[in-house]
């Protein structure tokens, strides 16, 4: 399965000393052999190398295939796509684009605005995208487990 990792909770999963509950248990399932595969590109890999700890974790998963990294081209195009249709109400054009380009469908964001924009079936057609989120609660709930053992939640 597909993910992507907003990089408003980048901190929650990839840096140990402000790691969450849900925010660790992501990032094992990130690690473990049959756990998703991270995407990133774009806008918001730029982002997520502001972190040492991300960049640590990206290349290695890059090294055994456990992680995407997708070329800025086809993502540019994409945002500028969405931003003609005018459907979204985030100012996150490059995660929307990013989950067209490679069909992820699952999201770890904290930001309303894009969860919303996320679920749009407009902008992200096909599989519906699905949000992984601690912004009420950071601690692990049955619905952070039950959304990490969807096998649907990537097209591409």
């Amino acid at each position: 399965m597909c993910a992507i990792v907003d990089a408003n909770v980048g901190h929650e999963v990839f840096d140990p000393s402000r790691q969450t509950e849900a925010g660790g248990f992501f990032y094992d399932w990130l690690m473990r052999p049959n756990g998703g595969t991270i995407v990133a590109g774009g806008n918001l890999l730029r982002e997520l190398n502001r972190s040492e700890a991300f960049r640590r974790f990206f290349g290695e998963r890059l090294l055994a295939n456990r992680a995407r990294r997708i070329p800025d081209e086809p993502i540019a195009q994409a945002e500028d796509g969405i931003r003609r249709e005018g459907l979204n109400d985030s100012n996150d054009e490059h995660v929307l684009a990013l989950a067209q380009v490679t069909g992820a469908r699952l999201l770890f964001t904290n930001d309303h605005a894009l969860q919303q924009d996320f679920q749009n079936r407009e902008i992200i057609t096909g599989t519906r995208g699905r949000i992984y989120t601690t912004v009420e609660r950071n601690d692990l709930r049955r619905t952070h487990r039950d959304l990490l053992r969807r096998g649907d939640l990537c097209n591409g």
